[in-house]
């Protein structure tokens, strides 16, 4: 199965059961797509990659995260995103979470248009169905965001 970018759901439908050769070809589609709906609607941000590290999917909690259409996202180097200076050693390590190694602390990430927030983040390779490394799966939630959310909810 492919990863997803940005098709409609119509486009992913077709070329899954195109893909399938078979009537029960259309409930593994169903799923696919269901499971597609939930990744968008979750309010995490969710972005996954190839196994060089280019983007190749963002959820729209990613997309308004990072304050940016997932047009300019996909194809982005993960590790470019994921640090507030691209010249500096930064502590996320795409080597080892493409080596089987999950990986989560806070970074401070730079948007594309070039402000800076502090994200908690979460790393875990994506694994075909015969165990092989085809990329990673990185979640992020503004730290910032939750802590001025927790501030507002303690003052009232």
């Amino acid at each position: 199965m492919r990863l997803p970018v940005s098709a409609p759901a119509e486009a992913q439908w077709a070329d899954e059961r195109a893909d399938s050769g078979s009537a029960s070809g259309g409930v593994h589609v169903q799923r696919y797509i269901d499971e597609l709906h939930l990744l968008h609607a979750i309010r995490l941000a969710v972005v996954a990659t190839d196994a060089d590290g280019a983007i190749t999917f963002v959820n729209e909690a990613a997309a308004e995260t990072f304050a940016a259409e997932a047009a300019q996202l996909l194809g982005r180097d993960v590790v470019e995103l994921m640090s507030a200076d691209p010249l500096a050693e930064s502590p996320f390590d795409l080597e080892a979470i493409l080596a089987g190694t999950t990986w989560r602390g806070d970074l401070t990430v730079r948007r594309p248009r070039g402000d800076t927030f502090v994200a908690a983040v979460s790393a875990t390779a994506i694994r075909d169905g015969v165990g092989n490394v085809i990329g990673a799966v990185v979640v992020g939630q503004n730290a910032d965001m939750v802590e001025e959310l927790t501030t507002l909810l303690h003052d009232q």
